[in-house]
């Protein structure tokens, strides 16, 4: 049986957040990421979708 892994990453658009959270989805782990606004949110995934 295999565990599965999730994350909530506050301050999630932050720099050291948004590392986190490409390190992590990098890893396989599925990421909840808090920000602030749907503007935020949208750059992160840019940002994601980029890197």
């Amino acid at each position: 049986m295999t565990a599965s892994r999730t994350a909530l990453v506050f301050g999630a658009s932050g720099f050291i957040g948004r590392w986190l959270v490409r390190e992590l989805l990098l890893q396989g782990v599925a990421v909840v990421a808090a920000v602030r606004s749907a503007g935020s949110q949208v750059k992160l995934a840019s940002w994601l979708r980029v890197t």
